[in-house]
């Protein structure tokens, strides 16, 4: 989305646990934490924004209840 605004991951795994009912209980698995994960990663669309006049259409949670939808079917 490119909303230039970040979100962990963390913070997106309880929002898809939000949307679905469902309140997981989390726990971090050492041996699957990949030392070369980039910690903090942000899009920025300024520059399609100023070049097309793009602006998006649909929220964060639009898109996660379009991915749960597809995975419905």
């Amino acid at each position: 989305m490119a909303t230039g605004e970040g979100i962990s991951l963390e913070d997106l795994f309880y929002r898809l646990a939000d949307l679905t009912g469902v309140r997981p209980i989390t726990e971090a698995d050492p041996d699957l934490v990949r030392g070369g994960d980039i910690p903090h990663l942000v899009g920025d669309a300024t520059k399609l924004r100023a070049a097309t006049g793009w602006a998006p259409r649909y929220t964060l949670d639009d898109t996660l209840r379009d991915v749960l939808d597809a995975q419905a079917d």
